[in-house]
């Protein structure tokens, strides 16, 4: 390299460059005389014998380089060469033998040599230089750590593993050819959309999801890349080998990513990178290539594991685009370009995920509790992989740390949705065991342990669409939480009298406990026996009296009285024991309950004797009704 940093060596490539600037140096003399020395009457043929003398070499060098390559890896530039099939187009991508530096070079030459104007000048370095700053933040803050890069040589294709700085770098050089090739600075397009659509079309990448292998030699790893130690014969080599490909032949790509080989796990900041920021990656990706490595026809399609893992969850829906292929790297279905719009494989989908097709396209219009219930039956190999593989889905971040335990980390993952959810009343919408049996990991009885609790959640609650009149706050006490609370009589207790509620709520509710040796299953909702000076006999109210805890009120709106509140039809309470009365509005942490769990969500129906109207009722009248405002317990 000289100076300028144009190659010494007088490649094929380089001579034609210099002949096409020579060329091109003279038609433009020939146009305007009076730049530099001009031949009058020249017809240019002396000046393109060397053009085209330079061509036909050019050429033959490159039909001379498309000989058989075997798989080989150069461990100069972690290169790999691997051979296409022979019906692949010999001419694909050839224009990126030639050397890129020589296209800025030579351009800056022919301003010099034709005299073109500085106003151009000025609008190539502002358009260039804005092109870079795009690309710089797109490729350090959106792309991947490290990317799979594949280029045709001949008839092979050689893959190459790329680091960040080393994609810009090399993005940053095809770009600038492109906006000269593409005219960008001719026609002045300095408009931002230009640059977004010039930057996003040469930063596109395909990205793989597929199943680890579960028995030796397994995958390629970052660590045999960069040691060399490929098993060629292996199946993990082959898969890797067989995504480059693919994507190179059938979408033109050049870049792709798979988990395998671009994470170095044995770094555990870019392994918490990585795992935090996966799920955009795949979001980004232009294609994201589903591989069922044990499918090989349409039919049993729904029957891979890969339906099965937790990770995969998040990469069948955060890719815009993606196509899936079988064991032998076929195309269940030829044609559609994105199998989320086709109609045979969305129902194969839906057989073995519930994934309805609605969410299959945007999943962040469910619910917080119908995310949780499709992660419910995934498998992972380490526990804390649960939460992990939902921060994507769930829009939130939180640090990696293998050892903490499952429960531990689904309860940072619960944090970070409450904090950050407006349906965060959602998460409430579960049944089954909660994480106060483990109270090293949290005291409170309303928390889930896994998204498994999930599975019997209650689909008419409601509970996404209404506004506490409190936040929900996690602290050391227990979650806080405003609610209604609804004292209940067994109707064992009531069955030889009428139900006669004490106002105008009324409702018999079937909580379905789990432990339905000590409670009843079945309560008549705010029974004026509940309320009777004497109350209760004692038998009764240790036995069969419990509280509902209605969660999904909110403050009334429209032209009503301060302070008023909405209580909808159709309620979701959680049951629970009270050993003794509360006096006082807004009681806290002493106030000594029991949470009873139930085998489903109680969610039901409250009957009023009057209008819709009559479901709008102010604090100060809630007690005529039998009804308490709890704004601070602690659950």
């Amino acid at each position: 390299m000289n100076e300028n940093g144009i190659p010494t060596e007088k490649t094929p490539a380089l001579v034609l460059l210099n002949a096409l600037q020579n060329f091109v140096i003279s038609v433009t003399q020939m146009a305007d005389p009076l730049r530099r020395s001009y031949n009058e009457g020249s017809t240019l043929e002396l000046e393109a014998e060397p053009l085209i003398a330079s061509l036909q070499e050019f050429v033959s060098t490159i039909v001379r380089s498309c000989q058989p390559v075997a798989p080989r890896l150069n461990e100069e530039n972690n290169t790999l060469a691997v051979p296409l099939n022979d019906d692949h187009d010999n001419d694909k991508e050839l224009s990126t033998i030639l050397p890129s530096v020589s296209f800025g070079v030579m351009v800056q030459n022919m301003q010099h040599y034709c005299h073109i104007s500085t106003p151009l000048d000025k609008k190539f370095l502002v358009f260039r230089d804005n092109v870079s700053r795009l690309l710089k933040e797109r490729v350090f803050n959106a792309m991947p750590i490290r990317l799979l890069y594949f280029v045709q040589h001949g008839s092979g294709l050689e893959i190459t593993l790329l680091e960040r700085e080393s994609v810009y770098t090399h993005l940053e050089s095809i770009l600038q050819q492109a906006i000269i090739r593409e005219g960008y600075v001719v026609n002045s397009e300095l408009d931002d959309q230009a640059i977004e659509r010039l930057v996003s079309t040469y930063t596109r990448y395909a990205i793989l999801s597929h199943t680890w292998l579960r028995s030796a030699p397994g995958e390629v790893t970052y660590g045999d890349w960069n040691k060399g130690r490929l098993n060629v014969n292996g199946p993990g080599y082959q898969k890797l080998v067989s995504f480059c490909k693919t994507v190179f032949k059938d979408y033109g790509l050049t870049f792709g990513w798979m988990d395998t080989i671009c994470i170095n796990k044995e770094s555990s900041s870019e392994l918490d990178e990585s795992i935090r920021s996966m799920y955009n990656w795949y979001a980004r990706s232009s294609l994201c290539i589903a591989y069922l490595a044990e499918t090989g026809i349409l039919v049993n399609m729904h029957n891979d594991p890969w339906f099965t893992r937790g990770w995969t969850l998040q990469e069948l829906l955060a890719p815009t685009f993606i196509k899936f292929y079988n064991c032998d790297w076929e195309k269940f279905i030829e044609g559609m370009d994105n199998d989320k719009m086709e109609p045979k494989i969305v129902i194969k989908v839906e057989r073995a995920t519930n994934i309805t097709e609605d969410e299959l396209l945007n999943i962040h219009e469910a619910t917080i509790s119908r995310r949780m219930q499709l992660a419910a039956a995934r498998q992972v190999t380490r526990e804390e992989d649960t939460a992990y593989s939902l921060m994507g889905i769930f829009h939130v971040s939180i640090t990696t740390a293998y050892g903490e335990g499952g429960k531990r980390a689904f309860f940072r993952l619960l944090q970070e949705i409450l904090i950050t959810s407006f349906d965060a009343l959602d998460l409430l919408n579960w049944a089954g065991p909660s994480l106060e049996y483990d109270s090293r990991v949290h005291p409170s009885g309303r928390l889930p342990s896994s998204p498994r609790s999930f599975l019997q959640r209650s689909t008419n609650s409601y509970l996404s669409m209404g506004m506490p009149i409190e936040p929900l706050v996690l602290t050391h006490l227990g979650l806080r939480i405003p609610v209604l609370l609804m004292p209940a009589l067994s109707t064992s207790a009531s069955s030889c009298r009428s139900y006669q509620p004490i106002g105008d709520f009324s409702a018999t509710v079937d909580i379905e406990p789990i432990e339905s040796h000590h409670f009843p299953s079945v309560y008549d909702l705010l029974d004026k026996q509940i309320s009777n000076t004497d109350g209760p006999h004692p038998a009764i109210a240790d036995l069969y009296q419990i509280s509902l805890a209605v969660i999904n009120f909110s403050p009334a709106v429209g032209d009503v009285e301060p302070g008023s509140l909405f209580i909808p039809e159709t309620c979701m309470g959680i049951p629970i024991l009270c050993k003794e009365k509360i006096e006082k509005v807004g009681a806290g942490w002493d106030f000594p309950i029991y949470n009873i769990e139930t085998h489903k969500p109680v969610v039901f129906h409250l009957k009023t004797n009057g209008d819709e109207h009559s479901r709008v009722v102010h604090r100060d009248k809630l007690k005529e009704h039998g009804i308490q405002l709890l704004v601070n317990l602690y659950m």
